[in-house]
């Protein structure tokens, strides 16, 4: 991949990463009192967990981006139990009869973001300065502002 390329791939890994943190930090302080929003919250909050454990799992479709595009080798991360990738996919993307017939996991928000944090952690340390755009907003030091 191109170091252009590798730039605009780490602003987009940026942009899961800000709605990792902003919508797992709604749900942490329970910032949510409507159901429907806190539904909404933990949708997104789910769905970019996906995309960031995608990427640095290497699980990819042909034109996914992937921690390998950047010569680092895939991790596997391991997140809490009942809070797997297996029920974090069926939650978001099918309607089963697990849904109807019992409760939906308790989702461990915050054991969740620092198993990604721990992983984002050792990726962007793993990167040479200049992969990082210029500006102050995604250089490397300011990505790993938003890792606790």
């Amino acid at each position: 991949m191109k170091i252009q390329d590798k730039k605009l791939a780490l602003g987009e890994l940026r942009y899961e990463l800000e709605m990792f943190n902003k919508t797992s930090e709604h749900l942490e302080l329970s910032k949510c009192e409507d159901k429907t929003e806190r539904r909404a919250y933990l949708e997104s909050f789910l769905l970019h967990t996906r995309n960031i454990v995608d990427f640095l799992e290497d699980a990819n479709g042909k034109d996914d981006i992937t921690c390998s595009d950047f010569g680092i080798c895939k991790v596997s991360i391991q997140l809490p139990s009942n809070n797997t990738k297996r029920q974090i996919n069926k939650y978001l993307a099918h309607i089963t009869k697990q849904r109807i017939n019992k409760e939906s996991p308790e989702w461990k928000y915050t054991e969740i973001k620092k198993e990604v944090h721990t992983y984002l952690k050792n990726f962007i340390e793993q990167l040479p300065t200049d992969c990082f755009p210029k500006d102050g907003y995604g250089s490397k030091t300011a990505f790993k502002s938003l890792l606790n």
